[in-house]
């Protein structure tokens, strides 16, 4: 076995699949395989993922503006963000409407967010700037850290667009608690 099992449970039996399939002679007619098996493990692992209660817009509207640079967000547990090389989401509706996908397709790398609501997990495709942003918050960025880092892309505009993404991230239950700044 390549990758012997280490654990009592079955959940864990597909955790090498994607990086298994990249070597298989299948990828040659069916190159997004890997990035499909990605997706799928991630999947599964955000529906397994610990619940967390969903921070809501509510909790923000009570802080004083000052506070607004030096807040800190933590993502919930039923979050993964993917770069994936294969439209691994167009073969995965495709799939899904019980249609035969395309077996061949051209690289054109994105990010994908795959995340757990309530008892359903989802994922889409990453607008611009958002993996970086929700990678830099689970590294523990400000908010005003990552409008500062938005601004390169965005200039004018970094404060709306983390706002939007923000207001977007409340919707889908990404965010699960906040940190204020001490006093």
């Amino acid at each position: 076995l390549v990758h012997p099992s280490r654990y009592a449970s079955i959940r864990h039996v597909g955790r090498h699949l994607p990086e298994l399939v990249r070597g298989h002679a299948l990828t040659a007619t069916w190159p997004c395989l890997p990035d499909l098996a990605q997706l799928e493990w991630a999947r599964g692992e955000v529906f397994d993922a610990a619940d967390e209660a969903p921070l809501v817009a509510a909790q923000l509207a009570t802080l004083p503006p000052e506070s607004w640079a030096e807040l800190r967000f933590c993502l919930t547990p039923a979050l993964r963000v993917l770069d994936l090389q294969y439209p691994a989401d167009q073969v995965w509706l495709a799939l899904e409407q019980g249609q035969v996908p395309p077996p061949a397709s051209e690289a054109a790398p994105f990010s994908m967010v795959v995340f757990r609501l309530q008892l359903v997990a989802y994922h889409r495709r990453a607008v611009q700037g958002e993996a970086a942003a929700l990678r830099a918050l689970a590294a523990g960025s400000t908010f005003g850290e990552l409008c500062a880092s938005l601004e390169a892309e965005h200039g004018e505009g970094a404060a709306p667009f983390a706002f939007s993404l923000l207001k977007r991230w409340l919707e889908e239950g990404l965010l699960c608690s906040l940190v204020l700044p001490s006093p």
